[in-house]
């Protein structure tokens, strides 16, 4: 099954080197906001508060790259606002958060700052009108969800004209599903020798990127495995095509998402 990804990914292993000054303890992060961005060195900032652990990763110019609250040490359960920006200072997404879940005001910007898409989550799921924007400002449709289900929406062309499709979200997949891509699997990948006769068995994590036109862009590996089979997935993920691409707000985007090949004997 394809397994999506975050249309901003906040990838981040920490590598904790410094001391305590005051209550603010600085540390040094590994940061990139998408697996499109090349990975460096930041600076991020603990601050304990009464409220928890406000949480700040600066990008290496000094510019803010994401702000949050988080309740206990682990950095697993948000609270409050969270912000990401781009290295310009640009904020890029806004999100509320109650106990580690989405809830409350949420909303996705352009580069240069424009809001794409707007709404609101109630506990993780996307919850009543959501809108989103063309890069002019113009509306480019407006959908209503309940308990994260779609019920209805209304799509429009730049011109104010009414378009026929309905999708306002979607995540990019493979064409056919599930069921196509455990055939294509099935089909193509070969268990490397190596393995096979030292019985090594493991799942690997393939990252690919779709394009807005439903062409693969990319091929990474997200979680390996062993190098073989690592080289394995990747070959036969290779030959994949003919994707459904992402939908964000009714306008088709590029966007990753993850794909698991298991090697099992």
């Amino acid at each position: 099954m394809l397994k999506p990804t975050l249309l901003t990914l906040i990838l981040m292993s920490l590598m904790r080197i410094s001391a305590l000054a005051q209550d603010t303890t600085w540390s040094k992060v590994k940061w990139k906001m998408t697996p499109d961005d090349e990975e460096y060195v930041a600076y991020e900032t603990k601050l304990k508060t009464d409220s928890g652990l406000v949480v700040k990763v600066f990008y290496e110019n000094g510019v803010a790259a994401m702000t949050g609250l988080f309740v206990g040490d682990s950095l697993l359960v948000q609270s409050g606002v969270g912000k990401v920006f781009t290295s310009k200072g640009v904020l890029n997404h806004l999100r509320t958060f109650t106990n580690g879940k989405p809830n409350g005001e949420e909303v996705i910007y352009s580069d240069d700052g424009k809001e794409m898409l707007k709404g609101a989550n109630t506990n993780g799921e996307r919850e009543g009108e959501w809108t989103s924007y063309y890069p002019s400002g113009k509306v480019a449709g407006k959908a209503v969800y309940k308990a994260g289900e779609q019920t209805s929406a209304t799509l429009y062309n730049e011109d104010g004209s009414v378009r026929p499709d309905r999708v306002f979200m979607r995540i990019a997949d493979f064409a056919g599903g599930t069921a196509a891509y455990a055939k294509f699997i099935k089909k193509n990948v070969r268990y490397p020798d190596y393995d096979f006769d030292r019985r090594i068995q493991g799942t690997v994590v393939v990252l690919l990127k779709i394009s807005k036109t439903g062409q693969l862009m990319d091929v990474r590996i997200d979680q390996p495995a062993e190098k073989h089979l690592d080289a394995e997935a990747l070959r036969a993920l290779r030959l994949l095509h003919d994707f459904e691409p992402a939908i964000l707000g009714g306008l088709p985007v590029d966007s990753w998402i993850k794909a698991p090949v298991v090697f099992k004997l």
